[in-house]
């Protein structure tokens, strides 16, 4: 397997169970009351990427800077239904002081991975200027890894024409995303918009498949028939399945992989 180095947004992910009890005992203000019965809590974004990959069995790694706040996200469920989410945003800034010591621990282990798989949830890791730092050092790598992007919709604004300058061999978007980059393109052609007119797109539609667009195949991949409880993370599963192994040389055979995996 390949070896991979995950760079991105760091999300505190929990999740709180729970079942139905009574109305509240204020009829002005009726209320259902929940009482939770599990409350687990999971490393999101970024670092769901990399549990992937290890539990695959990948040589990984991560940057994960400690002086960027991460966010919380909370989901509940109740009777095994999703019935609201709580999201607590600590966006990310950058700084001189910042930008320099990211450029400082990229420096040295970059040319060690064979793929770098950029994650954006949109919680401000990923500015103008981060991205410049990341780019400044992949033009001047020993050895270029190759890049695997995937930005998701944050505020209904994916951020893929941030991450251009990165030179994208990879990019990842869902069936939303796609239309919002198109929106955002004008008259240039999509993949040029995205950093690479040579570059493979994987579209993600969720429990209906995948779409892979190369300069030399087509790739329509079928989903698993399966009971759908909630799809966060997906996204990151798919990509994480993708990075450390050899893509680019069986696209079709990896990707339905991935998609099995994922689902």
């Amino acid at each position: 397997m390949r070896k991979i180095l995950v760079i991105g947004d760091i999300i505190d992910d929990v999740y709180r169970h729970g079942k139905y009890m009574s109305m509240s005992a204020e009829p002005e203000n009726a209320v259902r009351v929940i009482r939770e019965i599990s409350r687990t809590e999971t490393p999101g974004g970024v670092a769901n990427v990399l549990t992937h990959a290890e539990s695959l069995g990948a040589s990984s790694d991560i940057i994960w800077f400690r002086d960027v706040p991460s966010t919380t996200k909370e989901r509940i469920f109740v009777d095994g239904k999703k019935i609201c989410q709580i999201d607590i945003l600590q966006n990310a800034s950058w700084d001189i002081e910042k930008l320099t010591k990211f450029s400082n621990e990229l420096r040295p282990s970059i040319s060690e991975f064979d793929v770098l798989y950029v994650s954006d949830n949109g919680h401000g890791f990923w500015t103008d200027e981060s991205v410049n730092v990341l780019a400044r050092e992949l033009r001047y790598a020993k050895k270029r890894p190759l890049v695997y992007v995937d930005s998701q919709m944050s505020q209904n604004l994916p951020n893929y024409d941030v991450l251009a300058p990165l030179i994208p061999d990879l990019v990842l978007m869902n069936e939303h995303e796609h239309q919002k980059a198109l929106d955002m393109t004008g008259d240039v052609p999509l993949l040029e918009f995205l950093g690479n007119e040579d570059a493979n797109l994987v579209l993600k539609y969720g429990d209906k498949g995948a779409l892979l667009f190369s300069s030399e195949i087509i790739v329509l991949c079928s989903a698993k028939k399966v009971d759908v409880v909630d799809t966060c993370g997906a996204g990151d599963a798919l990509g994480a399945y993708l990075a450390p192994h050899d893509f680019e040389n069986d696209m079709e055979n990896v990707l339905q992989g991935a998609f099995d995996y994922a689902t």
